[in-house]
């Protein structure tokens, strides 16, 4: 054949529509971006401990968001293995070659290694995806097939919201209040422990959260979507007729009201500017395109500038002038100073929680898990390579939505309009996979009916609107410009909002950004459809490009989808043996699920519930002597495995202290005095370290400092005397540093502690300073 031919032969191909497979990629990677934000996803198990008390946790594990991962990552590899005209864009490969590179880096260094690898890889299969639908966008109907998906998503998360903070929050406090917290009393639970009336102070609040699990991530979400639906009300006000504009405008206001049931200030000021990009890119639009080299430059300047003008206030005065800003200043100082433990390679993804709670001042009563800033983020948990490697594709993105602003000048868009056929598979295709990775227990009375009216008629719905919407833009050459605007305004605002918030660096966050991302780079696609459309690879070729993607996979595979779908499992069975009625075989059944969810792979989380499970066990009254003192000393084998599986981490070291006090006074009572001499000062070195790794927790420093008093009253070492006395003085001056009505502040009970060990201290002739002292003293 010959080229003229050949040439003839494709672009016959490309009028007549887009190839079978390419299609499905299309709808596979639609499908599972536009379900993530309906989806509470999570890199981590929830550990929370009277969520056990639930009779049924449910949800979704950290499993789904492997599996998720892992399935995105395979269709973005077959994908760009297939195209080749993506290629062409250097810059990008550079960006993706340094984020892998940092993922790998950073999870060498990490202290948690297997949570670094898994959440870095998140991260990485994110901006793998957009690069992968980018290339897989070429028609109109596959744009509108995205937009469509990215606002019905919207429209969806925006009704939840609001019924979470009117009919749906009455019903929480009932139920949490009759039913709920009487049952946590009768169990045990103290009514001012500060982890539960944290959680209840939080609950009550009706701060809307959507289906994500966290007001900031949604509101930042919601945020997004709303300036999308402003470009595409803007782009449609000089249509005719009225009906579709008021659909749109529907969609705002119910976008807009459940971004400020959200309660995010951030969100709401974030996207006030992106209202005002907005306006300005739609009413300058032409002049946009043709400088936007200049304007990237321009709104960079004004990005740095703004960072480095908070950044000089906090240096200078020591906080931020809101008090929510001036909890990010502790985030942010702290962030400081973790980036000085690994400046090369960072500390490892969602790894920042141990460095916060070593830096954090007194005065900072949040143990939060990211510093609340995207850069920072990228830059502390990933490295300067992680820092670059965002940063160059966030500025890829808006360097392509800049210049499309401009009105094509070129041919038509191919491909032709949205039909039934083509918008029925990315519906069905969508409520499977929220329905499949939620864990929505449909075996539950009611729940079918409830999720029918929640998620998949107000999805399909919605969807169906905004398909027609933009139907009748298409023909508007301003409307589809205005749509541009607000797609690059989105991208803008989620970039601002990013400065005080995580939501990027999140699984729903991030696929709501790649979806409007790649919607501001292709909104334009057809005017260039011959270049992009590039023939298929060859196979040589192809095979060639894929091999380090495939070899990616496998290590997804290995390194983030078995150990997580593993310790998911042995989880379950836990939970599942823990909620087991009474019987001869019970503790049995516990023993051994304890011992599989150890063993079920690296995961430091997963030695430490098997060791808290086992601790429970021993504390259960009416049992033998000697049996207790076996199952403490197991439960003390799986704490180690958690601190060896992560010796930064302070949970692990106050679990093993906790678990070695006991082993010590049950050896004592048996009669084991060198074991328990042995022990019991293992106990007080690993205190010491938990307060190392956190100094600014009274309650560490409480239990640290009784010890050390009862080794000092076993060995009459004066020097266990005076640590003894240094913890409770530090307890008692963090907590004089925090707010009166805090819920972390010390409750009288422990106060009390403090009293009776500061008497055993001076009974036993120790000097002691009183606990009404000042510190100085």
């Amino acid at each position: 054949m010959t080229r003229a031919a050949h040439d003839k032969s494709s672009a016959s191909a490309q009028a007549s529509g887009i190839p079978l497979l390419d299609q499905t990629l299309f709808y596979v990677l639609l499908a599972m971006l536009a379900a993530r934000p309906l989806i509470s996803e999570g890199y981590e198990r929830l550990e929370v401990s009277f969520l056990s008390a639930l009779p049924d946790a449910g949800g979704p594990t950290p499993a789904a968001t492997a599996w998720l991962d892992a399935l995105l990552l395979a269709t973005s590899i077959f994908a760009l293995g297939r195209i080749r005209h993506w290629l062409a864009h250097g810059l990008a490969i550079l960006g993706l070659v340094l984020l892998t590179a940092a993922v790998f880096v950073s999870s060498a260094a990490a202290g948690d290694k297997q949570l670094a690898f898994f959440a870095g890889g998140g991260v990485l299969i994110g901006a793998l995806s957009a690069c992968a639908l980018a290339a897989l966008v070429r028609t109109r109907w596959m744009l509108h097939l995205l937009l469509g998906a990215l606002l019905a998503t919207g429209c969806t998360t925006a009704l939840k919201c609001i019924r979470q903070s009117t009919h749906e929050l009455e019903q929480t406090r009932e139920y949490w209040e009759q039913e709920y917290k009487p049952g946590l009393l009768r169990q045990g639970y103290e009514p001012d422990d500060p982890l539960l009336v944290n959680f209840e102070r939080r609950m009550l609040a009706g701060e809307a959260h959507g289906f994500l699990g966290h007001p900031n991530v949604t509101a930042s979400c919601l945020m997004i979507w709303l300036l999308v639906a402003g470009g595409l009300l803007l782009g449609g006000l000089r249509g005719n007729g009225l009906l579709q504009p008021a659909l749109v405008l529907l969609l705002a206001v119910l976008l807009a009201a459940a971004l400020w049931f959200t309660g995010s200030r951030g969100a709401l000021g974030a996207g006030l500017v992106g209202l005002v990009v907005l306006v300005f890119f739609g009413v300058a639009a032409r002049w946009c395109g043709r400088h936007a080299r200049g304007l990237l430059a321009l709104l960079l300047a004004g990005y740095v500038a703004v960072i480095a003008g908070v950044g000089a206030y906090g240096v200078v005065k020591g906080t931020l002038p809101h008090p929510s800003l001036a909890f990010r200043w502790y985030y942010w100082s702290a962030a400081g100073q973790a980036i000085q433990e690994a400046p090369l390679t960072g500390i490892g993804r969602e790894n920042f929680a141990q460095a916060y709670m070593r830096y954090k001042p007194a005065a900072g009563t949040e143990e939060v898990r990211n510093p609340h800033n995207v850069w920072l983020s990228l830059l502390v948990e990933t490295g300067p390579l992680g820092l670059a490697g965002g940063g160059l594709l966030a500025l890829l993105v808006l360097s392509r939505g800049l210049r499309n602003l401009a009105p094509a000048t070129s041919g038509p868009i191919l491909g032709g309009d949205v039909t039934l056929i083509r918008a029925v598979p990315l519906v069905g295709g969508v409520l499977c996979v929220q329905a499949w990775f939620s864990g929505t227990p449909f075996g539950t009375p009611g729940i079918a009916l409830v999720w029918w009216q929640d998620i998949a008629f107000v999805w399909t719905l919605s969807f169906g609107v905004v398909l027609w919407v933009l139907h009748g833009l298409a023909t508007r050459t301003r409307g589809e410009t205005w749509l541009a605007a607000g797609l690059c305004a989105g991208v803008v605002a989620a970039l601002v909002h990013g400065l005080l918030t995580f939501a990027l660096l999140t699984p729903g966050g991030l696929a709501v950004f790649v979806l409007c991302a790649v919607g501001a780079v292709r909104v334009r696609a057809g005017a260039q459809q011959g270049a992009d459309a590039s023939p298929p690879v060859r196979l040589r070729a192809r095979v060639l490009r894929a091999v380090p993607l495939v070899a990616l996979l496998g290590l997804h595979v290995l390194g983030a989808v078995v150990p997580s779908h593993n310790s998911a499992v042995a989880c379950g069975r836990l939970d599942a043996a823990l909620r087991q009625p009474p019987s001869p075989w019970r503790l049995r059944a516990i023993l051994n699920a304890a011992y599989g969810t150890v063993y079920s792979g690296r995961d430091p989380a997963a030695a430490r519930a098997g060791a808290s499970t086992v601790l429970r066990l021993a504390r259960v009254p009416d049992r033998d002597d000697r049996e207790r003192l076996g199952w403490l000393r197991i439960a003390a084998k799986y704490a180690e495995m958690a601190v060896r599986r992560n010796p930064r981490d302070t949970a692990n070291y106050v679990l093993l202290a906790t678990v070695q006090g006991e082993l010590a006074a049950w050896q004592e009572r048996l009669g084991d005095m060198d074991d328990a001499r042995r022990t019991l000062r293992e106990a007080t070195d690993n205190w010491d370290r938990a307060v190392e790794l956190y100094p600014t927790n009274p309650r560490t420093r409480i239990s640290a400092g009784q010890a050390w008093l009862a080794w000092w009253e076993k060995s009459g070492d004066q020097e266990a005397a005076r640590q003894a006395r240094e913890h409770l003085e530090a307890a008692l001056r963090i907590d004089a540093c925090r707010p009166v009505d805090d819920a972390v502040r010390l409750r009288p009970r422990e106060l009390a502690v403090i009293d009776t060990l500061w008497g055993r201290l001076s009974d036993a002739g120790a000097p002691a300073t009183g606990r009404h002292s000042s510190p100085e003293e």
